[in-house]
């Protein structure tokens, strides 16, 4: 004996708003519709830019730095094959882990100076090329990638001062008296 589904009329309208709103989807926040061709293209051409930083990393024996890099790259794109296996990521069930796993040491410090100024240079590049991309936009979906892509930056040069300051940071006692990136809502005066 089949049984069929009884008619919902409430089923039925919530389901009429689902699609008016997948259909009206151009009226959605930037970020919640997808990158655009333009901001594809300046992820793309980060994403082989984090790949070289973390090379130079290598070259330099900062091998806690390209640990960074890679697990900054993992951030923002987790399907990428060549951090997960750098930074020892294993398969386990469904997803992965890198269980046991610690950041090595930098084994050379005088690549750091160098890695520090790249990072700077990358970041620069980054909201240039980012801020090039969305022109055109409408205004409101303009900001909303340029804050995404100002919070990256700051992720790919943490020790960047201007930049830490442009995103809205002072470097302050934090809770337990050290001293810290710190937003400045958050600071007490």
């Amino acid at each position: 004996m089949s049984h069929r589904p009884r008619f919902c009329p409430l089923r039925f309208a919530a389901g009429l708003l689902l699609a008016a709103a997948l259909l009206v989807g151009a009226h959605t926040p930037a970020l919640a519709r997808g990158e655009p061709p333009k901001v594809q293209a300046v992820h793309a051409a980060l994403r082989t830019k984090l790949h070289g930083l973390a090379k130079y990393c290598t070259s330099a024996k900062l091998f806690g730095s390209r640990y960074d890099v890679y697990e900054l790259l993992l951030s923002i794109w987790p399907d990428d094959a060549d951090a997960r296996k750098s930074n020892g990521y294993t398969q386990e069930g469904i997803g992965w882990s890198a269980q046991g796993r610690k950041r090595p040491r930098n084994m050379k410090a005088a690549g750091l100076p160098t890695l520090k100024a790249m990072q700077a240079e990358l970041a620069d590049w980054y909201l240039e090329a980012t801020a090039e991309a969305v022109r055109g936009m409408a205004p409101g979906d303009a900001a909303a990638w340029q804050g995404r892509a100002l919070r990256e930056a700051v992720q790919l040069a943490p020790a960047y001062e201007a930049l830490r300051t442009r995103n809205g940071e002072v470097f302050a006692k934090g809770a337990k008296g050290k001293k810290q990136w710190l937003l400045v809502e958050s600071v007490r005066s």
